[in-house]
């Protein structure tokens, strides 16, 4: 008759929970980088981006590439509207 020991079970299965719960969290860690950090558009939406010279390729740089046109343009507008207010002065 084998007789099981308590103190050996509980350790092998506080290590089994402790390793499944590693490679469970290293497998959602590349599943949320890979779905979230990359946008989803369709080839249009990129090939317009991409012609405009917005980085489309991740969030961060989308968002960054586009801020910075509408800087530029907001940029162009006050300067036009300058010009015009010297022209009708």
């Amino acid at each position: 008759m084998t007789t099981l020991s308590l103190g050996n079970n509980k350790g092998s299965l506080l290590l089994q929970l402790l390793i499944s719960t590693v490679i469970i969290a290293w497998l959602s860690y590349i599943v949320m980088n890979k779905y979230f950090l990359k946008p989803t558009m369709n080839k249009n939406e990129a090939t317009a981006l991409k012609e405009e010279g917005i980085d489309a390729s991740r969030y961060d740089s989308l968002v960054n590439t586009s801020q910075e046109k509408i800087h530029k343009a907001a940029e162009r507008m006050s300067s036009q509207s300058r010009q015009i207010d010297d022209l009708t002065r």
